[in-house]
């Protein structure tokens, strides 16, 4: 598969948001089961109230700096708070699955090959897609240091 540039893989608007009332492993882990199964959500209607604790959540998401989004077969991630200097800076992934199997398309700041590769192949192994998440925002964090 073409990898896609920074430009393609985070300029896209998303056509579906994950649900904020999860914890975010187990929104990670719904977004990685909705890419492969799950029919485009329907949006809530424009006058129902948020409950305070998907506001909760929200704001927990905000403050870890974790934001993403479920575009089709990509899981765009993107991460804030990392780099202690500049906190508003951002570090992104966008994640393809193909099948059974996870790509990297892209990352900003670009992450080594070896060390994405490395990622991949743990969690095409395991299945363990929130721990490769944990492990991707670690790599990131080290750059931001």
């Amino acid at each position: 598969a073409k990898g896609l540039d920074a430009t393609e893989a985070f300029g896209r608007s998303s056509a579906e948001k994950l649900a904020p009332d999860a914890s975010w492993l187990d929104a990670v882990e719904a977004a990685r089961l909705s890419v492969a199964e799950a029919p485009a959500a329907a949006p809530p209607p424009e006058d129902a109230e948020p409950t305070e604790a998907a506001l909760e959540e929200l704001r927990n998401f905000k403050h870890l700096g974790l934001a993403f989004e479920n575009a089709g077969s990509t899981l765009e991630f993107k991460w804030r708070q990392l780099d202690r200097r500049e906190p508003e800076r951002a570090f992104r992934a966008s994640v393809e699955v193909d099948g059974d199997e996870y790509k990297v398309a892209a990352s900003y700041p670009t992450l080594p090959d070896r060390l994405v590769r490395g990622l991949l192949d743990d969690v095409n192994a395991h299945n363990d897609f929130a721990r490769f998440v944990r492990r991707l925002r670690g790599e990131f964090q080290k750059l931001g240091d």
